[in-house]
């Protein structure tokens, strides 16, 4: 009796077969495991549940059993009604007492074998990266002893780091430096955070300034970067702000970098949000308070988006998308990011109700034009006073045009930012748009920015001036031309406006909640879908498909072989596959390496999917 009720409460599979595999017993949890009822699982051979790829391997291990051995232990995949695939791990066992049968304990660990498969993930990227970086790397365990190296230039050491292994920094280097990398991992581990200094010593190459940053790493181990800065160093003695403008250079760089990495998980997340709040949208029963409620969720997915673009634009990092748009518009989006920008001791006034006209023009460079002209008027009242933004549309004839030489006359959008500050002289004024020249204290600023301001307003056919004296304060003046076209508004998304079709598409995403919005959203359109969630797992899905695929739509940056490689690898099997690229990273056409086809920047919504994909399929088939 309590066998019974052992068999019937446990949460793992239990299962009595027949030695020729037919069924005899399960337990209710396969019921809960694979989503078919009992009668369905107890109609068939055990065998057909279990993955195809799968079964010749399980029916081999199972067969020792009917053999006469007594317990064998395996791992399997079961596929469930659902098509979905559970991970099973198996303990299988001969009972031989009267009637022969197999006795079988199944335990599920899908999200087992999904943790171990992020976790080898990780290992691979911390490896590559341990062993890609140019330094010198040392990584010690918890008695401070040296187990593995990465030597960027060896030429540095007079021994070969493979002489280090085993042995403590006490060991193998002069007294007071090795004390010092000594004490710098303890303190890194005492305080969590990476502790950093500098030694001179002679190598090779004579005396030589070294920079060590001692990192706290897991189970008490330490990584110490170990950089030559003797060049750096003298080429600060010799050039004091040159070196503090590099810096601040490779500051901005990190920044930029930093900005892309950040983009692209934020975009990914909020590319779930809007294709899902998307295609709720769609469904003709979601009215009311309903549709309002998922209106408001997508408007706050756009916003948020509009935040990593603000920040993008900061680090000059920014996607490329000349778009028409309406200036006034862009000020009033940015005013609130604008005033906690400048500070309280500046009051900021925007008056943008005079401008009603359109320019063709990015975005996001439009607001790094803002942004830039409102914190150099910042920086010009260090004591507080008045920022002015203002935009009106004018009407310029010719002797107006030629004097902020601008050609021809015509209708411009006038942008202005005005401050109370401390102004500029003609010296200056002369040199204010050249690249790096700046009035700034040394590392304060690149004198990138107006430079910046300057090439994109030239870049999108308007100009920019400059009226200003030395305590009056200082006016910049952008003129932009004006659109014909009506600005580019975001449409909602209807019920049945996005174009379908029935080809196959293989989607790589190796983010799975991403991919699996962009699989349901193509599916709803009447495609047939194949996923994978790198290159290398589409490579396997390709190679098992017999029928035709007719595009690939696959992110660039995956773990692995990118997307660019992925695509050049299929394209030697299958030549008709058509090619979408997918990116969350601020990428933009010309940069080396940018791949030739189509790009879906995310977050994308489902109509604009459904457009790149049927496009890209109809040029296929009209070529």
């Amino acid at each position: 009796m309590l066998e019974n009720r052992f068999f019937a409460l446990s949460s793992d599979l239990l299962c009595i077969s027949a030695l020729d595999g037919r069924i005899r017993k399960l337990n209710p949890a396969w019921e809960r495991a694979l989503g078919y009822s009992m009668e369905e699982l107890l109609s068939r051979p055990l065998i057909d549940f279990v993955h195809p790829d799968d079964r010749a391997r399980t029916l081999a291990l199972i067969e020792p059993i009917c053999s006469g051995k007594e317990i064998v232990g395996f791992d399997n995949r079961l596929v469930c009604k659902d098509g979905s695939i559970r991970w099973v791990s198996w303990t299988c066992s001969a009972l031989r007492d009267g009637d022969p049968c197999i006795y079988s304990t199944g335990r599920d660990i899908t999200a087992q074998r999904a943790a171990e498969e992020r976790l080898a993930c990780k290992s691979a990227e911390i490896e590559a990266i341990f062993k890609a970086l140019p330094d010198l790397l040392f990584r010690t365990d918890a008695e401070g002893r040296i187990v593995d190296y990465s030597a960027g230039r060896p030429a540095d050491l007079y021994t070969t780091p493979d002489e280090f292994l085993g042995k403590t920094f006490r060991e193998v280097l002069p007294t007071p430096i090795g004390d010092l990398a000594a004490a710098s991992a303890r303190k890194a581990h005492q305080r969590a955070r990476v502790e950093s200094f500098e030694y001179d010593l002679d190598v090779r190459s004579g005396r030589q300034r070294f920079e060590a940053r001692a990192v706290p790493f897991a189970d008490g181990h330490t990584l110490m970067i170990v950089r030559n800065v003797t060049d750096r160093r003298r080429a600060q003695q010799a050039l004091k702000v040159n070196e503090e403008r590099l810096r601040e250079s490779e500051r901005l760089e990190a920044i930029g970098r930093l900005a892309g990495g950040i983009a692209h998980d934020f975009n990914n997340l909020m590319m779930v949000v809007l294709m899902y709040s998307d295609a709720l949208l769609r469904k003709s029963d979601i009215q009311g308070t309903q549709r309002e409620a998922l209106l408001e969720i997508r408007g706050a997915g756009e916003r948020a988006t509009g935040l990593t673009r603000q920040l993008l634009a900061f680090a000059r990092k920014q996607i490329l998308s000349p778009t028409v748009l309406a200036p006034s518009a862009v000020v009033r989006d940015m005013e609130a990011m604008l005033r906690g920008l400048i500070g309280e001791h500046v009051a900021l006034s925007c008056f943008t109700n005079d401008s009603r006209w359109c320019v063709h023009a990015d975005r996001s460079q439009l607001e790094q034009v803002v942004l830039n002209l409102a914190l150099n008027a910042r920086d010009a009242m260090p004591r507080g006073g008045q920022l002015t933004i203002r935009l009106e549309d004018a009407v310029l004839d010719e002797t107006e045009a030629r004097k902020v030489d601008l050609r021809p006359s015509g209708q411009y959008v006038r942008l202005s930012v005005t401050d109370t500050g401390l102004g500029i002289d003609d010296d200056t004024r002369r040199h204010i748009f050249e690249p790096f020249f700046t009035t700034k204290a040394v590392g304060k600023g690149t004198g990138l920015g107006l430079a910046t301001v300057y090439g994109i307003v030239r870049q999108s056919g308007g100009t920019i001036a400059v009226e200003t004296a030395p305590g009056v304060g200082t006016t910049f003046t952008v003129h932009l031309p004006r659109a014909d076209a009506p600005p580019s508004e975001k449409q909602l998304p209807e019920v049945d406006d996005s174009p379908h079709g029935t080809e196959t598409i293989l989607v790589v995403e190796d983010e799975s909640a991403v991919r699996n919005a962009v699989t349901k959203a193509l599916r709803r359109l009447g495609y047939q879908t194949l996923e994978a969630a790198n290159a290398e797992a589409a490579i396997e899905v390709a190679t098992s498909h017999a029928g035709k695929i007719h595009l690939l739509l696959t992110d660039i940056v995956m773990p692995g072989l990118s997307g660019y490689e992925l695509a050049g690898q299929l394209a030697s099997t299958r030549p008709d596959t058509r090619v979408v690229y997918m990116s969350g990273y601020p990428l933009s056409t010309g940069v080396p390496g940018w791949p030739p086809g189509p790009l879906l920047q995310k977050p994308f919504p489902p109509h604009k999917l459904a457009q790149c994909v049927r496009e890209t399929l109809d040029a296929k088939t009209r070529g």
